[in-house]
């Protein structure tokens, strides 16, 4: 059993192989016991004695290492991840897929999105066609909807994901010394520069992330940071942060749009968050939440939780480590079920792992300082709808769908005969903001905000959760000084030459006659070409 099991253990991932030497609580699920266990019980039930070995066939098959799946592995110090979602990818039988910046590339070159570049480019052909017939035609009613003041043309029709990035924050301010984020604001990554607003700043403060994130590289990558949020914060305090999503922006996507803006329909959410115990969250945070400003240009108060009167959407963590999405239309949806909690947390003690798996449930952070992190994507979509306030809702969770249905979100205080007017629509929603973490208990954090003018796909979000944005990369600036070129004269001009200051020619010493010229020492007439060169280039 030694021999079979040690030739099992050879073949499995390198997390699990050195699970002693690595600090992760994750990496203690597999140990050569429980292998060996396990080939004690495929005995058992197969029917076969300890002499007999011809039941393990698969495993009697010799594997090369230079061939072998991890030879390239994570602990191969190779920038390449590897996604583990089935048994036979962890022992090392089934070739897991690669995800991270390669895995982009290689999805990137597949044939099928070669086939929707294609497809796009006939359709932005046709486009172009049909726009210029408006033009020649004359203005129509949707072209001069189009060319309202303050509208971005384009958002939403990207060919790439990246090229729909509508917003992307990462933190990096907390590199300076200054904290001057507090009164400025952050710095948003993509090319649209939305300006994020701080309020209660003496609540938050900037460290260093503990997430499992791609950290950035100083002066290449924008570095990340995680907010958070000290002990002087409580649910009734004005803290978080506000990004204003004006009409016609790039933050003004996802919900109450019609067909002329089609491509406005879709939009996705996602950030990570961090929570601590679960003795010390009693109130619900709100972790995402876009509101009507009333106020006008004074957003601070919609900072504060319980200040939800104007809302028309929000994504909330329970204390039953639940996520919940509310709409203003009255629709109620909400992740996993707070019963499985129980039973998993209990499980979660006696197995000695830092998270439950349960789908829908946030992980809290154990005693021994593991676990805390998760990641959320929130996905609004009011595309074939056939109602303007319609829109589909997903809430999925490290990657994994936890909750989908079709939300009603109206504007507060407006009947459906109002919404049918889009003009009317379209001037109700000229003052909204985008919202984020409200509620927060102390030592929450929250990072890696990424607002997107699509519909991310599962494979996108999984790709790429755990790595930096191409927008994050810092371009270097460089500059280039030009000559002044020499000033062309006149056609038919003389050109004058400068003559030479006599006075100065006078005082120069005589030169020597070539006669008089001595070769250098040592040197033959041939090699005489350098007898002129300056000592230091000698050396």
């Amino acid at each position: 059993e030694d021999g079979l099991a040690d030739r099992w253990m050879t073949q499995l991932a390198p997390s699990v192989q050195r699970s002693r030497t690595v600090r992760r609580v994750r990496n203690g699920l597999l140990g050569r016991g429980a292998v060996s266990l396990a080939v004690q019980n495929c005995r058992r039930r197969s029917g076969h004695g300890n002499g007999d070995e011809e039941w393990d066939q698969i495993w009697m098959q010799p594997c090369s290492d230079s061939k072998h799946v991890w030879h390239k592995g994570p602990n191969g110090d190779k920038e390449e991840l590897l996604l583990l979602d089935r048994v036979e990818e962890w022992l090392g039988r089934r070739r897991p897929t690669i995800v991270g910046k390669e895995g982009a590339a290689i999805a990137a070159e597949s044939g099928t999105k070669t086939l929707a570049d294609i497809l796009y480019a006939a359709a932005n052909e046709n486009k172009e066609d049909d726009d210029d017939s408006d033009i020649n035609a004359g203005s129509t009613a949707g072209s001069t909807a189009n060319l309202k003041d303050g509208w971005i043309e384009g958002i939403g029709e990207g060919r790439s994901d990246e090229d729909n990035l509508s917003a992307y924050f990462r933190f990096s301010e907390g590199a300076d010394e200054d904290n001057s984020w507090a009164s400025d604001g952050m710095k948003d990554l993509s090319k649209h520069e939305n300006k994020c607003i701080v309020h209660g700043s003496e609540a938050l403060t900037l460290e260093a992330t503990t997430t499992s994130v791609d950290e950035g590289e100083s002066g290449k990558v924008s570095l990340l940071y995680d907010l958070v949020y000290n002990e002087t914060c409580d649910r009734d305090r004005i803290a978080g942060i506000v990004l204003e999503a004006k009409r016609g922006t790039s933050l003004d996507v996802g919900i109450l749009f019609d067909s002329q803006h089609e491509s406005r329909q879709r939009c996705s959410i996602e950030l990570w968050f961090h929570v601590p115990s679960q003795n010390q969250v009693h109130d619900e945070i709100v972790l995402m939440r876009r509101s009507v400003s009333s106020l006008g240009g004074d957003l601070s108060k919609l900072c504060c939780a319980e200040e939800n009167d104007d809302k028309l959407w929000e994504l909330v963590l329970l204390p039953t480590a639940q996520l919940q999405f509310r709409s203003s239309g009255g629709t109620i949806l909400t992740t996993g079920d707070a019963q499985d909690y129980t039973i998993a947390a209990a499980a979660v003690v006696d197995q000695n792992v830092d998270e439950p798996k349960n789908d829908g449930l946030v992980s809290w952070e154990s005693e021994n300082g593991y676990g805390g992190w998760n990641h959320v994507c929130l996905i609004l979509s009011s595309k074939s709808q056939r109602n303007i306030t319609d829109c589909a809702v997903k809430i999925i969770m490290k990657g994994v769908i936890a909750a989908s249905a079709v939300a009603s979100i109206e504007l507060p205080d407006v009947n459906q005969e109002q919404h049918k007017d889009i003009s009317f629509v379209d001037e109700a929603m000229e003052n909204t903001a985008l919202l984020f973490g409200l509620g927060a208990v102390p030592n929450f954090r929250m990072t890696e905000i990424r607002v997107w003018s699509c519909e991310r796909s599962l494979d996108d979000i999984k790709l790429m959760m755990y790595e930096y944005l191409a927008a994050a990369e810092i371009k270097k600036k460089f500059k280039v000084k030009i000559r002044n070129r020499v000033k062309t004269r006149t056609p038919g001009t003389l050109l004058k030459l400068s003559q030479p200051d006599r006075a100065k020619v006078n005082r120069l010493p005589p030169m020597a006659s070539s006669n008089a010229r001595k070769p250098t020492v040592g040197l033959s007439a041939e090699s005489n070409n350098n007898a002129d060169f300056h000592p230091s280039f000698g050396n």
